[in-house]
This record gives structure tokens, sequence and C-alpha cells, in this order.
């Protein structure tokens, strides 16, 4: 059975048995939707109940598929006021609340607009039953989508109207069931006047018994423009033909003179019925009129929003996610939502909402790494690829160097052996910097005891060249630590274990020109000594770091802190506010920040030994405001895991070797995919 996937009940069942034998439909009324306590459940045949239900409404419809008859189709529309949980099971009930089928899916969260945006949702669910005569079809016709009035009224405002049953061909009476082309007209037959002499009267009307008026699509100045189009469908003598408002604007309904034109020559394409052409030389047959009109309904416009699983996003969209774009390249979409989602620099550039995308799974790298390996480092470079640095290979640390570039399909990475670093390294840094070189600080050598060093040096890459320079050195040896690159282009470093494997609580700022580096001392950690923790910079527009958990002494066995801090860094200062704790204590984990401004935290351990390795991944969002953490558990790694390297890139986070539960030394890859929410530009 596949991960996620829809069951009809046992007590689904008796009611389909019973109702193939009484003739008695089974009446589908309600949806409800639940976030699983934080975890995809796995419903069976015999569940009656959502682990924990979030939201129920009336089914807005139930349609028969039309390739498939035993399948149904099931929508539930959710305004935009409802909203603020995810959703990953669901069961749809018959009139009397029974359960009658259930399912699971991918988590999903539907915002509202305390969240930073808000969106109509439709969720629609695919059901299985072996007789179609079993599902009642019908629905309350009071219930409908808030997005239909925009899609009536977007309609009535196109050029391409509704086609009309006939057209006069003389002077018409506007009343009365008359003959006009050989067509006897019925109530609410719509008609084309195109040869009154009032030209003022001609138009589309809906014939009735008295009085005629002007149909809906029709009956205002807006709605009837220059270049109006509609489509005759019977008649002796206009059967199947065009008819174009040859009027100039402005238009006066019921004052100005409407003549219409017959459109005659050859047909537009689908191509260009669909790109919106204006040509109204040539004939448009009643396939591209219809074409013309769904390609205009379903056109994006700026500040729509769509969901996308490729990556990177098509062009003309931007993903969402707390951050500044220019005012000038995307100006477009700044005259759509100006400053709502945050006023940039106030000058040059402006914020984009936050949309909330689910995290798929943890899928298996077609490739490994060269080799077993843990402590190590991982970084993407500035041309896309990947540079892997020393390590322990279980027993041996390593001086070793590889660069690995994506396959075609993106499928996995190919690895092949660089220049070796100066000296053999176990749990350094590894940052990217602004010129594109990479900068590798700290680290130790031994296997066994602490022998920390205080060594920097600068990577400048050709192909698959690494020319090594020394930088100046740290102002300790340090091994376990953090660094971070700022946006002011400057590196902080934080915490970690010094000489003996004493942990210390220093912070230091390193400005860097050339392959000199001005170190000044910042504020301590907040709080305990710490190493193995991570920090991570929060891009602009929030510009704070935050710090994950850590180990306070360096004795194995003593239980990982689970505290949580940000800190905002004005000069050399960092103000340190602790915020909601992580899940469990955590040490050797990896954070990765997501453009969306999530941070995903995956595996780790509850001390200092391989033993307590975890498979916990969770997922961080910051409240309105950002002074609160809400940890969500979006998925489990397919193995316990400590000690790996991760690092975002191509859309994905790319996880490398570590160790798992049994000490077992990893050289597996793994990418956790995720899909996209774009804004139109």
């Amino acid at each position: 059975m596949s991960t996620y996937f829809t069951l009809l009940t046992a007590t689904g069942a008796s009611a389909m048995a019973a109702s193939a034998v009484s003739g008695t439909p089974v009446v589908l009324t309600q949806v409800a939707l639940g976030d699983g306590n934080g975890a995809v459940p796995t419903p069976t045949i015999n569940t009656t109940a959502l682990v924990h239900e979030v939201y129920r409404a009336n089914i807005t419809s139930i349609v028969q598929d039309t390739t498939n008859p035993a399948w149904f189709i099931v929508e539930l529309a959710l305004p935009p006021a409802v909203g603020g949980f995810y959703i990953r099971e669901f069961r749809i009930d018959d009139a009397y609340g029974n359960a009658i089928y259930v399912g699971n899916c991918a988590p999903e969260f539907k915002p509202v607009l305390a969240d930073g945006m808000t969106r109509d949702s439709v969720y629609r669910l695919i059901v299985e039953t072996s007789n179609s005569a079993t599902i009642n079809l019908s629905i309350d016709a009071s219930i409908t989508m808030a997005s239909r009035e925009y899609v009536d009224n977007a309609i009535n405002v196109l050029d391409y109207k509704q086609s009309v049953r006939v057209a006069t061909t003389a002077n018409t009476a506007l009343s009365g069931l008359l003959t006009i082309d050989g067509v006897a007209l019925v109530a609410g037959n719509r008609v084309l006047v195109k040869d009154n002499t009032a030209a003022s009267q001609n138009g589309i009307y809906t014939a009735a018994t008295g009085t005629w008026l002007r149909s809906t699509d029709a009956n205002t100045s807006a709605k009837v423009t220059a270049g109006m189009l509609v489509i005759v469908e019977e008649g002796t003598s206009y059967k199947d033909t065009i008819w174009l408002l040859a009027t100039n604007n402005p238009i006066t309904l019921n004052s100005t003179a409407l003549t219409f034109q017959q459109v005659s020559g050859e047909y537009v394409s689908q191509a260009e019925a669909e790109a919106g052409i204006s040509e109204q030389l040539r004939g448009w047959s009643a396939l591209r009129v219809k074409q013309a009109i769904e390609a205009s309904i379903l056109q994006q416009q700026p500040g729509d929003l769509k969901q996308f699983a490729e990556y990177p996003l098509p062009a003309g969209w931007l993903e969402m996610g707390p951050k500044n774009v220019s005012r000038v390249t995307y100006a477009n979409l700044f005259a759509k939502i100006g400053t709502r989602y945050g006023v940039g620099d106030s000058s040059t550039t402006f914020g984009l909402p936050t949309a909330y995308s689910g995290i798929d799974d943890f899928v298996p790298s077609s490739t490994v790494i060269p080799s077993v390996l843990f402590d190590h480092t991982i970084t993407e470079l500035a041309d896309g690829r990947f540079i892997i640095i020393g390590g322990i290979n279980a027993t041996t640390v390593q001086s070793a160097t590889y660069i690995g570039t994506w396959n075609a399909s993106h499928s996995g990475i190919t690895w092949v052996s660089s220049t070796a670093y100066p000296l053999v390294i176990r749990e350094p840094t590894t940052t990217l910097l602004p010129d594109g070189r990479i900068m590798v600080v700290g680290g130790y050598q031994d296997p066994a005891t602490i022998t920390a060093v205080a060594n920097v040096y600068f990577g400048t890459i050709s192909g698959n060249t690494i020319t090594w320079a020394a930088g100046t050195a740290y102002p300790i040896v340090v091994c376990e630590h953090t660094a971070s690159i700022l946006d002011d282009g400057r590196v902080l470093i934080t915490g970690g274990r010094s000489s003996s494997g004493n942990v210390v609580s220093n912070s230091y700022f390193g400005t860097i020109s050339g392959n000199t580096i001005t170190w000044a001392a910042g504020t301590s950690l907040p709080n305990s000594i710490r190493y193995d923790h991570t920090v991570n910079f929060l891009p602009s527009p929030d510009g704070r770091i935050v710090l994950i958990g850590g180990q306070p002494a360096g004795s194995a066995g003593v239980t990982s802190l689970s505290e949580v801090y940000f800190g905002s860094i004005s000069a050399n200062v960092i103000t340190w506010v602790q915020t909601t704790d992580y899940p469990s204590p955590i040490e050797k984990h990896t954070c990765t920040v997501l453009p969306d401004g999530r941070i995903l935290v995956i595996g780790g351990s509850l001390n200092a030994t391989s033993a307590t390795a975890a498979s916990n991944c969770f997922m961080g969002r910051f409240s309105k405001g950002g002074g609160n953490i809400y940890w969500d558990r979006s998925l489990h790694a397919p193995k316990d895991i400590s000690n790996h390297a991760a690092v975002y890139a191509d859309g994905k986070i790319v996880i490398t070797g570590g160790t798992d539960s049994s000490s077992t030394v990893l050289s597996s890859t793994y990418f956790v995919t995720k899909l996209f929410n774009g804004i139109k530009t």
C-alpha cells in the first residue's frame, strides 16, 4: 500500500452493500479534516474517528469521474477565514454521521491572515465504489464556493460572451416568444439583437413571455465593450456564425448605437486564442472562443499564488518567504501588493508574503559519498557544486576533500577527489564567503582525544583543484563550534571545545580582508558553555541568529540541552532572548533555514553518545512578530542519525554520512524534498 491512501471503512462497505440491495443510494454529506496530532496516521477499515479533528463542513460537490465510472471526486472548499492548522487525515461521512471513507495525506498547512497570508482552498478527494449507483450525487444547492462570484464577474466583463441561440434578421419587437431565423423561442433563450432601427436597442437579450431584458453578462456599459464577440448556435441564416461588436468605446448602453458585424476569413489557432490575441478580421470557431474564455479566466495575475513541485520555479514566479525584492524588477507585483507584507528598505525593495508548503519525505540519492564518514562538513559552492572536507571514517581522521556535481536528473551527486586539506581534521566549520572562496576554521585531529587547532585556511577553487592559503588563526583552539556568515560579510564563530576538551562559551566576529582576519570578541553564549550546537543566520528582513541545543559539558552521557535562543546583533554585541525549547534535548543535529523562513532540524543525539541518535525531524515556524517558535514534527529520517552534515541546495536538503544508533558510520546520502509556494510577478 502507498504512503497516502483512501479506504472504504467496514461501516461504509456495509452501507454500500445495503444500498445495492435496497436501491437507496448512500448520501455523502460532510468531510472532516484532522491534523493527526502532529503525525500522519495510518487508518484502517475499522477506523471510525480521526486522531484529531480540526475542521468539518458540508461537501461542496460530488462528481463522477468521466474516465473511470467507479471513481467519485468529492470536493470541500475552505474559505480564507478557516485555517491555522495542518491537514494530515480526513473522513467522509454519510447523512447519519457514519464514517464511510477515511484516508491520510501529505501534510499541508492551511494559513489564515494571522499567519501572514490567506487563500481559498479546495480539497479534492477521490473515492472508489464497485457500483456507481450506490452513491447519491445530489448536493445542497446553497453550498457554493466563495470564488464562484469572482468567476461569474470575470466571465461577464470578457469580450467573449456566452453563446446565443439565434440572431435577429430584421427589426424585432423585444417582447414575447417569437420565431426568429426559423427558430421558435422558449423562455430563457439568449438572442443577439443586431438589426433594430433604434440601434441603441441592439445587444444580447433573454427571451420571455413578456418584455425581454438584456442578459446579465451584457446588461451594463462595463460589460458591453468594443470587440465583444458572441457565437450564434442555430438559425436558417446565421447558424454557427460569430458576431463582433464594431462600435468603438466609450459605449453607454441604451444610448450608444451598437453595430454588429459577422466575422469571416480563416480561423485563429488554439495558441492564438489562448494567448488572448485581439485579431478580429479572422474567424473564431466555437471551440477557439471557448478556449480563449477558459484561458482568460485561468490566466494568473500579479499577486496570484500557486504551488509547484518543480524547482526552480518557472519564469514569472517567485518563491514566497520572508524576504525583500526589488520594486523596479518586480514593478507589477509591487503595484499589486505594495508594502502589505513588509516595507523592505522603504525605498528600493518590498516584502513578500510567507506561505508554508509541505515537506515531502526523505528520498535516497542514487549515489553515495566516496567513503563512510562522519564529523565532516558539506558546503554548496558558488557554482552550485558541493565540497566535503575532512571527517573520520570510523577509525582515521581524514584530510581528503571531495567535490560533487549533480547528475543530469538531479537524483544523485557525482563525487571526485580534490586537493587535500592541509591538516587531517574532523568537526571544523566550512563557510562559503561572498567572494566565492571557502573558509575552514578549527577542528581536531585525533580520533580519540580532543586535540583542537586554531588554524584557519581559505580555499580558492578552480575546476576540481583547491589552492589553500593560511589565514589569521582563531583566537583559541576550537572544535565542535559553529560558523555563520552574516549579511554584512562578517563570520560569527560560537562555542565549541578548546584545549583538553574544555567547553567554551566564547563568540568571535571575523572581518575578512584577503587572507587576513580581524577577530573581535562578541557576547558569550547564553546560560551555558556548549558545543555540538547549531547557530543559523536568518536572512533579511529578519537578520537575527537562532541557537539550538548543544552539549554543556565534555563527558559522555551528560544530557544535551533543549534550549533555543534568538540573537540580535549590533556591532559585536549579541542580545540573546530565550524562546520556545526544542521538543527534546539535542546535539550533533543539523539545522537548515528554508526559503519560506522556517527551519528544519534533522536527527541528532540526546547526549554525547551515538547510542542516543534520533530519527526525529522537527519543523520550526515563527510566530507573528517572531518571538516564539512552533515546532511541528514533520517527518522521520530513514534511520537514527547524528554527526551528519547537511546543506540546502537546488530546492532540497542534502544530508550526507553520519552515524546511527549502533555507532555504524554511514556513506548514505538523502534528499529532503518539498513543495514550493510561488507568487506571480
